[in-house]
């Protein structure tokens, strides 16, 4: 056999694998290129395919997919958690509005002045005098 058929056979063996080691790089950087694009969009939802790739990239690529899920799980606490602090905040806030009301009304319930009189009957359909309800009648009923 000639050394020059083993010299072009060797160089076709090289230069498939170099197309196919391009070829494989062009698709990892498409993937990295999809889950930097998810990551600005802040969806960590995001699935890449692991279809086509090497086993260890494919491990790889399983964990990322799993850990967007992670993140989404800890981005969803963290803002019930924010929620949580922000009610407190606001309640002790209107609560220290309403304290001095309260103490004062219960300052001058307690009074004596207020112990002593009687409470005034609200006004309704049976407390109004029937006299008093009469020329309002008649000028609605015209």
């Amino acid at each position: 056999m000639n050394p020059y058929y083993i010299i072009v056979f060797l160089i076709l063996i090289l230069a498939v694998i170099i197309l196919w080691e391009w070829r494989h790089q062009r698709r990892l950087s498409s993937r990295v290129r999809l889950m930097r694009e998810a990551l600005r969009n802040r969806d960590f939802m995001f699935r890449l395919p692991t279809d086509g790739i090497m086993p260890g990239e494919r491990d790889l690529q399983t964990m990322l997919n799993d850990m967007g899920g992670e993140i989404n799980q800890l981005m969803a606490r963290s803002e019930v958690e924010s929620w949580q602090r922000l009610t407190r905040v606001l309640t002790h806030e209107i609560m220290n509005a309403v304290t001095p009301i309260q103490s004062i009304t219960q300052a001058y319930m307690g009074s004596t002045m207020v112990k002593q009189t009687p409470p005034k009957r609200a006004y309704g359909p049976s407390t109004i005098p029937r006299a008093a309800c009469l020329p309002l009648w008649r000028a609605t009923a015209r």
